[in-house]
């Protein structure tokens, strides 16, 4: 039988042990998360931005497939297209970013291709200004105290 002495000298020896073998468990488990790790695509990698008025929703899109979806608020003139310039609508179609506005006051401020050609002769035909420099932007970043 063990002494009582020789038991406890073993155990302690065992466990001096413990705290290595824990942080050699730890660099295996980030190594294994590292290697293994699929890099997600960025979000500003999407090739498309789709404007759902009704749901009051934007999708960023790459290659058709959701990326993300965003609850968003839409300007003050309803959910009709945008016909003339001060309408406070927001424009129907498919536009180009044509611009980031890096000094804006809102949050990633992306400038759309708004109006097109086929909307500007609309305008022009009834007599109206199609408007222009057209937003998509997030919240104010600059907050009046």
């Amino acid at each position: 039988m063990r002494s009582a002495t020789s038991w406890w000298t073993s155990t302690y020896k065992d466990l001096r042990i413990l705290p290595v073998a824990g942080i050699l468990v730890c660099l295996g488990l980030v190594a294994l998360f590292v290697v293994n790790r699929r890099a997600e695509p960025p979000l500003f990698a999407a090739d498309e931005i789709l404007i759902h008025k009704r749901a009051h929703t934007m999708d960023l899109l790459r290659a058709g497939v959701v990326l993300r979806e965003y609850h968003i608020a839409l300007g003050r003139g309803g959910l009709g297209p945008k016909e003339r310039a001060g309408d406070n609508r927001v424009p129907e179609g498919s536009y180009r970013i044509v611009a980031h506005n890096d000094h804006s006051a809102f949050h990633r401020a992306l400038r759309i291709g708004y109006p097109t050609p086929a909307q500007i002769a609309a305008a022009h035909a009834r007599g109206t200004d199609p408007g222009g420099d057209i937003m998509i932007h997030g919240i104010r970043t600059v907050w009046a105290g």
